[in-house]
């Protein structure tokens, strides 16, 4: 399973703040893996999945558990009390635009794409 190129998580953290300026960490997205199989002629089956991860506290100012959930959202420690009050305001207003809002909850949708391989005969 890998991060689905188009949306989802792959989409969010090329998204962040500041991503272009900490060491692009490198992410397999499913591009990455259709590319690997197409280049050495593997077999494959792709097929995505669609998640939601109640993000709600994360928008309640006062919420622990909501900085917890954030700061493993943007894989950044403390990231509220770190970011600049820019960087902090654009996450969540990119938050907010590409989430789903039910009632008082809100949902982030997240991709993945599975592959499953074919094991060459012979």
């Amino acid at each position: 399973m890998s991060l689905s190129d188009q949306k989802g998580m792959n989409e969010f953290w090329n998204h962040m703040p500041g991503s272009s300026q900490q060491g692009q960490r490198h992410r397999c997205s499913s591009a990455d893996m259709r590319s690997a199989f197409d280049r050495r002629n593997i077999p494959y089956i792709q097929s995505q999945y669609t998640s939601y991860v109640d993000i709600s506290k994360c928008f309640d100012e006062t919420s622990e558990d909501g900085n917890l959930l954030l700061d493993f959202l943007v894989q950044v420690s403390e990231f509220k009390k770190t970011a600049t009050a820019s960087q902090y305001k654009e996450m969540m207003e990119y938050l907010a635009s590409s989430s789903k809002k039910e009632g008082s909850k809100v949902f982030f949708s997240d991709v993945w794409d599975a592959a499953i391989v074919t094991k060459l005969s012979g």
